[in-house]
């Protein structure tokens, strides 16, 4: 299949994109997979910052050749922004979206340079013009790095578990577009797989009520 096929078959077969999240996800089993003999016990329905990074990176080599039509953005600076545009939870920690109060929001912004300073010093630069790119937003990478974020959960919240854990944080239908799709709409081939994935999730009672 050409990649015209398929960004026609994203746009008119939502049985194509559900197949289609169950083969990303295929690579997503390295999440689960520990290294060095160890293993982890029981069911483990936590994912790190890190483990969000590495599914960012597989879901950004599937879109990133549909939403990059003439092939004129800077991949390497899309991988390179996405490694550390969570830098400052090195400080803060991670946190549900809609639970951040501008107190929290402030405290991030303030963390960025703090996480920052105790990187190599060879790194201090780069990154820092790394992350005030993607939080600017004003370059089609930074943009893309942003969208990519808000939706790789969407196949990371594939599990079953995920249900009871978006239940006690309290996600409704509402917040979970409030906070994606200003940031997703502007890529259509990503924004038809949220709005496929969304579908089921809500099909299956992953949300909460409205309040």
């Amino acid at each position: 299949m050409t990649i015209e096929e398929t960004r026609k078959k994203i746009l008119e077969d939502d049985e194509f994109v559900l197949a289609e999240i169950e083969k990303i996800r295929y690579a997503y089993k390295l999440k689960k997979e520990i290294r060095y003999a160890q293993k982890r016990e029981g069911l483990i329905d936590t994912e790190s910052v890190a483990e969000h990074i590495y599914g960012m990176y597989v879901i950004t080599s599937y879109f990133l050749p549909l939403e990059d039509v003439r092939g004129e953005w800077d991949k390497q600076k899309i991988l390179e922004m996405i490694v550390w545009h969570d830098v400052d939870e090195l400080v803060t920690g991670g946190t549900v979206t809609h639970w951040k109060t501008e107190s929290f929001l402030k405290q991030a912004e303030e963390a960025i340079p703090e996480a920052i300073s105790n990187l190599p010093e060879l790194l201090q630069e780069p990154i820092s013009k790394l992350v005030e790119e993607y939080e600017v937003r004003e370059s089609i990478e930074a943009q893309f790095v942003k969208a990519i974020d808000k939706g790789e959960p969407l196949f990371e919240m594939w599990d079953e578990f995920y249900k009871d854990i978006l239940h006690r944080n309290g996600n409704t239908l509402e917040n979970h577009w409030q906070y994606k799709r200003s940031y997703i709409e502007n890529f259509p081939y990503l924004m038809r797989f949220v709005e496929v994935a969304t579908k089921r999730l809500v099909q299956k009672g992953f949300f909460t009520a409205e309040k």
